[in-house]
């Protein structure tokens, strides 16, 4: 009888610590790009230096210019660059600074130094889902993307929210682009009710009887979930 009571009185503290919101966690796509950076050719060439201009278009990141420390100037399509760090300002950070991220810390023990604290933009070489392209798009879920990687799938609307200055992933996201054990996947609005949670998700018993009607606004919480409890 006790241990049943105390599994109750966890799960209750669980729901009352997970905001509704949380959908809005991810981090918003850049806009823009500029300033330090550090980046990774498919030919495995590292570049660091500072960005001078990029072009961002409809389909994400087309093309940028890098002046390395040496004073050279490297211009580069997207499809030369396997993967790119770039320092970000505090409009990209999390809307996560309040007391019931706090809580979430101590329950499930994320790295939310590295989402709230951080420094840095990160862009990685993604195969476009029944298509044989890539495109070079920002990761969403830094801190929390050890077994799911989330990332932006440009023109899909996945930031254009701002709270108290901090730049937060829209509420009105219609998709994301998501790798999973070696697979990646288009997650939409539309589908994720009637199938995908189950397909993302299905191999853990325990998070499909706890959202018994999986919201496509709570997939960051989904996600940092999965990552916490799932095997």
């Amino acid at each position: 009888m006790k241990t049943l009571k105390r599994l109750s009185l966890v799960c209750f503290v669980i729901m009352f610590c997970i905001p509704a919101g949380w959908g809005q966690g991810f981090v918003t796509p850049l806009s823009s790009l500029s300033g330090d950076a550090q980046l990774t050719t498919v030919n495995m060439e590292t570049i660091n230096g500072k960005i001078t201009a990029a072009l961002i278009g409809m389909k994400g990141l087309v093309s940028l210019t890098i002046k390395d420390h040496n004073g050279n100037k490297h211009r580069m399509k997207a499809a030369q660059i396997q993967n790119l760090r770039t320092k970000i300002d505090g409009l990209a950070k999390l809307e996560m600074l309040n007391e019931k991220t706090k809580n979430l810390e101590r329950l499930f023990e994320a790295d939310f130094s590295e989402i709230t604290d951080r420094k840095y933009a990160y862009y990685e070489q993604v195969k476009v889902p029944g298509k044989d392209r890539y495109v070079l798009t920002q990761l969403l879920n830094p801190g929390f993307n050890k077994k799911i990687r989330v990332y932006d799938k440009p023109g899909a609307k996945t930031g254009e929210t701002s709270v108290n200055g901090i730049a937060v992933s829209g509420g009105s996201a219609k998709a994301y682009y998501v790798k999973k054990g070696g697979k990646t996947y288009e997650i939409t609005r539309l589908k994720y009710r009637k199938g995908q949670f189950k397909e993302l998700f299905g191999d853990c018993p325990g998070m499909i009887r706890f959202y018994r009607v999986p919201e496509f606004a709570m997939f960051a919480e989904h996600v940092l979930y999965y990552q916490m409890n799932c095997r």
